[in-house]
């Protein structure tokens, strides 16, 4: 699924989005000393990059290139709907370079790919992707995919652990591109997409169809309950459904 997003502004400010700290107005020693004093043992969670929020005028409108909870296009806020960046922050566990962290505030950035923690000091701390074991953000189990052994696998990042059994397991990778269109505006474009990682290799799913390929073994056992529950493969619902399928994929493998 595809969602675009006009973003006039960006042709003004797409530098700002690879900006590092060196943007902020404290010279970097000092804010790397002010981020150390104030975090304490969490100090260690801190690798050289903060997190830049984007422009106001970015967030306006039906989307954001922020995490939200499944299904959610926008958050609402009292200040003319424009939302601030504390509003995409949610609280869960992080395991980070083999330590848990039972409770922590954090935001999935879906353009940068990067997962963002609030730490103390008010300071947002972009992570180190290949500390990270698992985040609990939105509800959703997040963890940093680099797989360079099985087959197909997608290219590396942040992706969201939607269903796993002993069979199989079915991730979603949720991101924005940057698009230039043929007009003289750019844009921001959502791109969804959905994988079922079995037997070592990874299928990438859209419909109906394509699942019931991976699952050819319980076809027309799966067919029956698709059509018995008319379960739909379009729109915002494609997520539950492939959660219901992968589901009962199980249940058939285990009868």
């Amino acid at each position: 699924m595809k969602t675009t997003i006009l973003c006039f502004l960006l042709l003004f400010t797409s530098n700002i989005f690879c900006q590092h700290n060196t943007d902020i107005l404290l010279p970097d020693n000092q804010i790397i000393n002010n981020y150390l004093t104030s975090a304490s043992e969490y100090s260690n969670l801190y690798y050289g990059k903060i997190h830049i929020p984007y422009l106001r005028g970015l967030m306006v409108g039906s989307y954001t290139p922020y995490l939200l909870p499944a299904n959610t296009q926008k958050i609402e806020d009292y200040d003319n709907n424009i939302p601030r960046l504390t509003d995409y922050y949610s609280e869960g566990r992080l395991i980070y370079n083999g330590i848990l962290y039972p409770k922590e505030n954090m935001l999935l950035d879906l353009y940068r790919n990067d997962l963002v923690i609030f730490s103390p000091g008010n300071f947002n701390i972009i992570l180190d992707p290949e500390k990270v074991e698992m985040a609990e953000v939105q509800g959703y189990h997040v963890y940093y995919l680099n797989d360079k052994k099985a087959i197909d696998a997608p290219q590396k990042g942040y992706y969201l652990l939607l269903e796993e059994n002993e069979y199989c397991r079915l991730i979603k990778k949720d991101n924005y591109d940057f698009v230039k269109q043929s007009s003289p505006d750019a844009a921001l474009v959502q791109n969804i997409r959905f994988y079922i990682l079995k037997d070592e290799t990874y299928h990438q799913v859209k419909s109906k169809r394509s699942v019931l390929k991976v699952f050819n073994d319980k076809r027309k056992e799966l067919e029956t309950y698709i059509k018995e529950n008319r379960l739909e493969f379009d729109g915002v619902s494609r997520e539950q459904v492939m959660r219901l399928v992968v589901k009962q994929y199980e249940k058939l493998k285990k009868q």
